[in-house]
Formats: structure tokens, sequence, C-alpha cells
């Protein structure tokens, strides 16, 4: 074979060969880098990511600013509770500058720059820049003690969802959704934002579509704060207690601004959300709180804050709807308590004052953490205040009991009110069962009942005449 032939076969086999590798070629599949293992600090970690990997942070305080320039990266933090980024009142705490896409989640965000410039004093700050938009999340964090806690920079296109996070105790806005202009979406829900010193929400550009539903925005100057001209969705908020108006809107600033009638405001309650403890910054709902089972269900996050599964049925009425704000309420288990009534007997002519229940707990709990001003009888009649209350072995079984009373009339009256009296008068007694409930001092509920006798005296006519057919039996004449 000639030399011809031969470079002529190489050359088709290269051929084969470069055209093989050609339709071979894979993308770089996303990575996860974890942080420290892989990386020291955060900042190394998204240098050297590509568009698509996940960044993993474990537990710890990172005193850390860091700058995201590239698409498509997951920040995740193991916890708003145990993975904290501390600005170390430097500048933003986290910037997404001229990038399209970018998630992160799971962190406290603490500490940014306290000069009020912007950019440079924010917890997050999105701005896609010359990008002018793209697809964006923020979860899961609490974000607190910066200027701003999040600010979004021009955004024309794309959706950004801010969900579940505490946004709290920053000097000043604790969202400023100033920028989304054009087509712009940006979805704020289930977030409690809270007790930040200038606006809850402020927008001031007019333009994108903003949609808030299921946020608790309390005790900031202004609760939401919207450009007269930004198309909007307001619905199953609670905006309470915010110093200088709940609902306005204006133009450019603070100038010349008039409350507003939130639209289509369906669900829109304006009242305290009753937090466990708002003082030192704990958010979570109290067992009585009206933001319980008060959102609406659709598109609602499936999970809240903490992880815990949204929606649950918070007020036990059978119906599972999702809370307001970042935290969905969990019941307290229950417990069953043995009740005693006395008297075991109740005669409706009689005059006394009370009438007096035991309660035992089982094995585990102490009727000392009773909070006896949470317990009611039947729902409806609560324990007499005034009266003795005191805790002792009563039944002398070696289990301690809490002792309270209630009023006697307000009992017979609701008996009264919830029994078939026809019934009673022809029988002249009728058994009845009692429930008692009512909480422990940390929230957990115990319920028992008991069933008494009621019994109806016989009226002094007929007693009088049964007396007389009794002696005329007894003593004929």
């Amino acid at each position: 074979m000639g030399r011809k032939a031969v470079s002529g076969i190489m050359l088709v086999l290269l051929t084969i060969s470069i055209v093989s590798l050609a339709f071979n070629i894979q993308p770089a599949k996303a990575r996860t880098i974890t942080v420290p293992d892989d990386y020291p600090t955060i900042q190394e970690a998204v240098n050297a990511a590509s568009p698509g990997d996940t960044i993993e942070v474990a537990p710890g305080v990172y005193y850390e600013n860091i700058l995201v320039t590239k698409d498509g990266l997951t920040l995740l933090g193991s916890g708003a509770d145990v993975t904290i980024i501390d600005g170390q009142d430097k500048y933003n705490v986290v910037y997404a500058y001229e990038i399209t896409s970018f998630t992160i989640e799971g962190f406290t965000i603490r500490n940014s720059s306290h000069t009020g410039s912007s950019p440079g004093s924010v917890g997050i700050h999105i701005n896609p820049r010359s990008r002018w938009g793209g697809d964006f999340a923020i979860r899961k964090c609490r974000i607190q003690d910066n200027w701003n806690g999040i600010a979004i920079w021009n955004h024309e296109w794309g959706t950004i969802i801010i969900e579940n996070n505490i946004i709290s105790n920053n000097d000043g806005i604790g969202l400023d959704a100033s920028y989304p202009i054009g087509d712009g979406e940006v979805i704020i829900r289930s977030n409690t934002i809270v007790c930040n010193g200038w606006d809850g929400y402020y927008d001031w550009a007019g333009g994108g579509y903003h949609v808030l539903i299921n946020n608790i925005i309390v005790s900031n100057r202004f609760g939401i704060h919207s450009h007269v001209n930004t198309p909007r969705y307001i619905a199953y908020n609670n905006v309470w207690n915010n110093s200088e108006g709940n609902y306005v809107e204006g133009y450019t600033g603070y100038g010349d601004i008039n409350p507003f009638t939130p639209s289509p405001g369906t669900g829109e309650i304006s009242t305290n959300p009753l937090f466990i403890d708002a003082t030192n910054r704990d958010y979570h709902l109290n067992a009585d709180s009206p933001c319980i089972d008060a959102g609406t269900n659709e598109e609602a996050p499936s999970v809240d804050f903490d992880g815990n599964p949204r929606p649950i049925d918070g007020n036990v009425d059978g119906i599972a709807i999702v809370d307001m704000g970042a935290y969905e309420f969990i019941p307290p288990p229950e417990i069953t308590a043995t009740v005693d009534i006395d008297p075991d007997t109740l005669n409706l002519k009689s005059e006394s004052k009370w009438i007096t229940a035991y309660i035992e707990l089982p094995e585990g709990y102490d009727v000392s953490d009773i909070n006896v001003s949470s317990i009611l009888l039947n729902d409806t009649i609560p324990v007499d205040l005034s009266a003795p209350i005191a805790v002792g072995d009563y039944d002398e079984d070696g289990i301690l009991d809490l002792m309270v009373k209630f009023d006697r009339a307000s009992v017979i009256s609701y008996i009264l009110a919830n029994i078939n009296k026809t019934k009673l008068f022809e029988e002249r007694s009728i058994r009845v069962i009692l429930t008692i409930t009512g909480y422990l001092n940390d929230g957990t509920l115990f319920q028992g009942t008991a069933t008494i006798r009621v019994l109806m005296p016989v009226p002094f006519s007929v007693s009088r005449h049964w007396r007389c057919r009794r002696t005329l039996q007894i003593f004929p004449i």
C-alpha cells in the first residue's frame, strides 16, 4: 500500500475520531462544595464554584462579605439558628451582582454596614444590573441587625421569591423592593417582617408586579409602603401597629403619601399576632394567635422556617390552613387528665357558691405547671380566680391534684341551656358529662371529663300532694 493511501486512511480515522468526540461532549455536572471541608470560607467556595453548583455551609459564624458574580449558584446553610454570616459592619453581607439566578437558604444574615448607603448597607442585595433580571430566591433566612434587610434593584424580567424569612430589627427598611420594573415579578409570602426602623416593605419605582400574601408585617414605621403606580396583589396578611401607617402609597420618597386600601384585600387582618416573646425575638405564634389557620393554601410553601410541614390544622377544627408568617403553629400534644367534680350530684335548688374540680395529671406531669387562667369548663366557663386554688392529694392516691372552683350559678345556667329539659322534668334527674380543658405553661393541652348527676327537685305543691297520698295510703280513714 502506498504512502498516499495510508495517509488517506489515517486522515479519515482522525476525522471520525474528532466527530465522535464532538458528539460525546457532556456538560460539566453540577457539584456540591462544602464549607469548611472543601474551602475554609464561603467566599473562596463561591470563587471556585461553577454555574449550577451548590455550596453547603456547615454550622458556624462566618465573618465575611460575600460577592456572588456567577449565575445559578445555590448557597445552603445548615439552618438559620446555627449558620451565621456576619458582615462585620462592612458593606453588604451578601451581594448578588450582575447575575441572572441565585438562591440562598438557611442563614442568619446580620451586621451589614450601617452607613445607610445602598448598595453597601444591606443584608442581602440582589442587583442584576446590566443583566436586567432573572430568577432568584431567598428562603428560611433570619435577616436582622443590618441597615436594610433585603434590597432588590434593576429587575426587569423573571421572578424573585422571598418566603419563610424573619426580617426584623434592621435599622432602615426590612424589604426594599424598589427596582423591579418592566415585567419583573416579586413574590413575598409567608414572611415575618417586624420591628424594622423604617418600612416593613417599600417600593418607590412603580414597576414590576408585587405579590404579598401570608405575611406578618407589624411594628415597623410603615407597614406596606408602595409606589402609587406599582401593580400589586395584597391578601391574607396581618399588617398591624406600624407607627405611621399600615398601608400607604405615594411617589418617589416619603413625601406626599396617603393611605390606601389593599387589593384584593381578601383575608387581610390588623391585630396583635401574639408572638411567643417578641422582646427576645421569638416570633413563633402563641396558641391564641389570630394568625393561626388565617392564610391561604394557594401557592403556599410546603414547609415553614423551621422545616415543619405546611399546612397544619393549628386550631384543630378539622381543616388544615396555612398560618400567616414564617412559622407554622404546631399544636402541642394533648394529655388526658383525671377529673373529679364535687358535688357529683348537683341539686339545682342548692344555694352553694361554687362547683369544685380536682384535676390530676398523668405520670411525668406536674399540676403546679398548669396555667390556671387557661382552664375552662366545657370550653365556656373559666375558673373563679377569686376562689380558693390549691394543690394537694385530695383523693389520697399519692398523686397531687389541683383544686379549682367554678361559679355554681354559671355552671347551672350552662347545663340548663344545653340539656333536654323535658327529660329532666319527667325523670327528675339526668346525667351530664362535664369537660375540663386547659394548658400547661409550656403550651401542652390537657383534657379530662367527669359525669355528674343533675337533680331537679320536686316542686313544693307536688311533694305535698305526694306526701298526702302516702299518708292516706298508710293511714286510711
